[in-house]
């Protein structure tokens, strides 16, 4: 699965098991409602600022998201372009 559907899941399941609502998330992290849902359905990937708000956020261990979520999506980023990372 494309990373940033599963960063988006995680982010919109945990953002509920906390009984957020969508727009109170975007706002206390400082992004519009309409960007949060596109985050959360997996059409964007974040900005470092904006992934680090809404783990901060949410209470997500960052290390963990990062060998999960950011450095798969990197090494997917880097083949399209043509690049080898040798990770």
């Amino acid at each position: 699965m494309d990373s940033r559907k599963v960063f988006g899941e995680m982010m919109r399941y945990e953002r509920k098991n906390r009984g957020i609502t969508q727009e109170n998330f975007a706002k206390s992290i400082g992004i519009s409602p309409l960007y949060c849902r596109e985050l959360e359905h997996g059409r964007y990937t974040p900005t470092w600022i904006i992934w680090l708000r809404i783990c901060t956020e949410l209470g997500l261990d960052i290390k963990k998201l990062r060998d999960e979520c950011i450095v798969p999506s990197l090494i997917e980023t880097a083949d399209i372009l043509g690049y080898n990372l040798n990770l």
